[in-house]
């Protein structure tokens, strides 16, 4: 498992959750921008990237308490549920509120991110890592 200290990003693969928040970042100005085709290009390149994050990240995981593990995981699930929503709302509707809806996978994506190292931050290394 990757640890960090206390403030480090923490990198899974070659993904870190400051690449995933630049993603994130490229998704508002698109929606900035009212550019529909970029918001939907953005939306599936952050999706790609967070669930090749999340594949890795969850294998390391795997350490961590039953109910820590839970908690990281269902945090993420809604992360990509809510990605997974907006790409249905821009396919289905090009009136979409895509700014707002992007503020909210910002912020999810954030949130995710410093419950992740918390969790991290507060379990301790385990024999061998």
């Amino acid at each position: 498992m990757v640890r960090a200290s206390k403030g480090a990003d923490v990198a899974v693969g070659l993904i870190s959750h400051t690449d995933l928040l630049a993603k994130t970042r490229s998704l508002r100005l698109a929606a900035g921008r009212d550019d529909v085709v970029g918001v939907h290009t953005e939306l599936f390149r952050l999706r790609s990237a967070l669930v090749d994050h999340l594949n890795a990240e969850r294998g390391d995981f795997a350490v961590l308490p039953d109910n820590l593990r839970a908690v990281a995981i269902h945090g993420q699930d809604q992360v990509l549920r809510l990605i997974d929503d907006l790409l249905a709302a821009v396919d289905a509707d090009h009136d979409c509120t895509c700014i707002v809806r992007a503020i909210e996978v910002d912020v999810a994506l954030q949130r995710q991110a410093r419950l992740e190292q918390a969790i991290l931050t507060m379990t301790p290394p385990t024999r061998g890592a």
